[in-house]
């Protein structure tokens, strides 16, 4: 079967209404997360100080930070349209307390740190994590994936296309009001999507044709690939090792060994990133700066020689 999907389905009965003081972590996963159960969370986020957050205060947290902001030509228009352009947070706060509907702060693009790995949080929410926790008491169970913080005045209402994320979202309302229209995985092959499901995972992980995943989201290259990479990592210091023993035939074997390194380095870099996890994808960068590394300084050594 296409749809494997086990777990919550809409029956008609209204979404769970709980309490964080009635649930630890634990109970939490169990009931909710596991079985890809929705429900609201009523009262305030433990150990929040959102109601500091008024636009005077988060202009002076982050106001000269420059982001990418939404915009639509009229109240009618939508949002995620692609249509973005630059500006301050203190120049997009003062079109909000000016009245502006026309503007939107959405998801910002993720720095990248020194091994190209993304970031969980851009600009402005990075300045702005002293004010709640990173891994709220409920959630221990989960590993942060991204921070974002949603921003736009509309009287009339907006809505953004429907759409599924591939990850469990834990949605602070701070002021006004969402409404969420939510469809079960069981459901998804009734849907009309933009490409075609060929496969949905018994955790919810929707594929689609030439995206094909693992449940937890890794290609089913990946772990190929990183084997290949790791036994060519390995048979290149076999070689190695034979080279400064003098085994005959060491010399050209270890061509041949570098040679299929080369290939298989290559082979995981060119992997769709997002079909990676990021331990795989930072090793791979790793090997293949630090087998550049030792290419150039064999090199050197060479034209020294000479």
């Amino acid at each position: 079967s296409v749809n494997e999907y086990s777990g919550f389905s809409f029956s008609g009965d209204e979404i769970a209404r709980i309490s964080a003081a009635d649930y630890d972590s634990r109970r939490f996963f169990d009931e909710f997360v596991a079985q890809r159960r929705p429900c609201i969370i009523v009262g305030q986020l433990p150990h929040a100080a959102f109601d500091k957050w008024t636009l005077d205060y988060l202009e002076q947290a982050a106001g000269s930070e420059v982001l990418d902001i939404e915009y639509r030509d009229s109240t009618q228009g939508r949002y995620g349209q692609g249509r973005n352009k630059k500006m301050t947070f203190a120049a997009f706060l003062h079109e909000l307390r000016a009245g502006n509907e026309h503007l939107y702060l959405t998801t910002q693009e993720l720095p990248l740190d020194e091994e190209d790995r993304p970031g969980v949080m851009a600009a402005p929410v990075q300045q702005l994590t002293a004010d709640f926790p990173l891994r709220p008491a409920l959630l221990e169970t989960l590993i942060p994936f991204t921070y974002n913080l949603w921003m736009g005045n509309s009287r009339c209402g907006s809505t953004s296309g429907l759409h599924h994320d591939f990850h469990d979202n834990l949605y602070v309302l701070l002021q006004g009001r969402k409404r969420f229209d939510l469809y079960s995985p069981a459901d998804a092959l009734r849907m009309h999507t933009v490409g075609e499901i060929v496969r949905v995972h018994a955790n919810g992980r929707i594929c689609y044709r030439g995206l094909l995943t693992e449940a937890d989201g890794v290609d089913p290259q990946a772990a190929a690939l990183d084997e290949a990479l790791s036994q060519a990592e390995a048979a290149v210091a076999a070689a190695e090792q034979d080279v400064a023993a003098g085994t005959a035939g060491a010399q050209e074997r270890l061509k041949q060994c570098e040679e299929a390194l080369e290939a298989a380095l290559e082979n995981m870099l060119e992997l769709r990133p997002q079909a990676l996890s990021l331990d795989q994808l930072a090793g791979g960068k790793r090997r293949a700066d630090g087998r550049a590394q030792a290419l150039a300084t064999e090199k050197g050594e060479e034209e020294d020689g000479e």
